[in-house]
């Protein structure tokens, strides 16, 4: 489904994002409500401190993918640049690095204060602690960052594929739809393990 809004254009597309965006930021609130009781308690610094040492750059790819955003920047400026000077944009491009990055932050406190134990997937930890209605919060935000992360990278992967490869836009859009699903049932289905 979020292949498919390749084929819509760019100022749909930045609805979609901003409603997806503030849905993810309340969900993210929520959660760190919930862990605020919790904050600076010794589990959160056995987590952080008594981490094995081998595995300590092994959150730097999910990191990295998480504000990865840059891809995002190019179809920023042609949005904007039409009616505003590209110095103003800077200013949006910062925004939209900084508060992405502090919505994560808040997440990552909001786990460590709350679980029983980190699981790869953030969520399985906090069955026990958690509400089943804050769960299926949780479930949704998981969605909605795969989803809006997804979004920007396909439609960026859509413009590579017709514009550096001169492919035509429906060979390019049965691509980006076509090949993760293609990717996925050959074995590449450990998304963290890819990042």
């Amino acid at each position: 489904l979020a292949s498919l809004t390749i084929f819509i254009n760019l100022k749909e597309i930045s609805v979609i994002q901003f409603i997806i965006a503030m849905s993810m930021i309340l969900i993210v609130g929520l959660v760190f409500l919930f862990g605020w009781n919790n904050l600076g308690n010794e589990k959160m610094f056995d987590y952080t401190l008594g981490a094995d040492a081998k595995n300590i750059f092994f959150p730097i790819g999910p990191i990295l993918f998480a504000l990865s955003g840059r891809v995002a920047i190019v179809e920023l400026i042609k949005y904007f640049s039409p009616r505003r000077p590209l110095k103003s944009i800077k200013h949006s491009i910062v925004l939209g690095t900084v508060i992405p990055a502090a919505v994560y932050g808040f997440f990552v406190v909001a786990v460590l204060s709350l679980s029983n134990f980190i699981s790869e997937d953030a969520v399985t930890g906090l069955t026990d602690v958690l509400p089943p209605f804050v769960l299926g919060a949780l479930g949704v935000l998981g969605i909605l960052a795969v989803w809006t992360s997804y979004i920007a990278i396909a439609y960026d992967v859509n413009n590579i594929l017709k514009v550096d490869w001169k492919l035509s836009s429906f060979l390019s859009g049965l691509m980006v739809v076509f090949l993760p699903i293609l990717f996925y049932l050959a074995g590449l289905n450990n998304f963290i393990l890819l990042v």
